[in-house]
C-alpha cells in the first residue's frame, strides 16, 4: 500500500499528539495539521475528518508494528525463544501503545471504524497475510523441534497462539496497563504453557 508523503506526515503528527497525553477529544484537524507542518486544507485533501485520521493512523501504526515483529522472528531461534520474542513484543506494544487502544475503545463503534478504512483493504489484506506468515513461521519451528504436533489443523494451532497472546493482552489491560515485572514473567510463562500443552 502506497501512502503519500503528506499522509505519512499526518500519521506521525497524530501519533505525536496522542502520545503527548493531549485530550484527543479536544484536538482539532488544525492541531494535527500544525504538528505535521502542513496546512489544514492540505489535510482535507487526504482525509475527510479527524475520525478518519484516527482510524487510518491506527491501521498504519499496526502495519509498522507487524513489520517490526516479522524482522525479530528468526528461524535460527528456538520455538520457545521465538514465543518469548512474540510475548515481549506484544507486551511492549500493548503498554506503549495503550493510548491507541484506549482511543479506539472510547471513540469508535466497530462499523464506523471499518467505514473509514474501506479503501485500505489492500493494506489490511497484507497485514493479515504478514501476521499469518509470522505466526506460521513460529509454529513450523515448533513442529521441526518436536515440541508441537505435526498434524494438527493449522487453524487450531493459530487459534491457540492467538488465545495465549490475548490472555497476556487482557491481563495487562485489566490492570490498567501497569503490571510488575514479576506479573509480566508469570503471564509469559502461562502463555507458553498454554501453547505447549494445547499443541503437544
Amino acid at each position: 500500500m502506497h501512502y503519500a508523503e503528506k499522509e505519512l506526515l499526518v500519521f506521525k503528527a497524530f501519533k505525536n499528539i496522542l502520545f503527548s497525553h493531549s485530550n484527543i477529544t479536544k484536538v482539532t484537524v488544525s492541531d494535527i495539521a500544525k504538528e505535521a507542518g502542513i496546512g489544514k486544507g492540505t489535510v482535507y485533501e487526504y482525509f475527510s475528518s479527524k475520525e478518519e485520521i484516527i482510524a487510518k493512523s491506527l491501521v498504519y501504526n499496526f502495519y509498522e508494528v507487524v513489520n517490526e515483529l516479522s524482522t525479530k522472528i528468526s528461524a535460527e531461534n528456538s520455538f520457545e525463544k521465538n514465543c518469548y520474542i512474540l510475548f515481549d513484543f506484544l507486551i511492549d506494544k500493548v503498554t506503549t501503545l495503550s493510548p491507541y487502544f484506549k482511543l479506539f475503545t472510547n471513540n469508535f463503534k466497530l462499523k464506523d471504524f471499518y467505514g473509514y478504512i474501506q479503501d485500505d483493504s489492500e493494506l489490511i489484506n497484507i497485514l493479515k497475510k504478514d501476521v499469518y506468515s509470522t505466526t506460521y513461521k513460529i509454529l513450523s519451528i515448533g513442529v521441526n523441534e518436536g515440541i508441537i504436533r505435526k498434524n494438527d489443523d493449522i487453524k487450531y494451532q493459530l487459534f491457540v497462539i492467538r488465545s495465549a497472546c490475548s490472555g497476556i493482552s487482557n491481563s495487562i489491560c485489566d490492570n490498567n496497563y501497569t503490571v510488575s515485572p514479576n506479573e509480566i514473567e508469570s503471564y509469559k510463562k502461562f502463555a507458553y504453557e498454554l501453547i505447549t500443552r494445547a499443541l503437544k
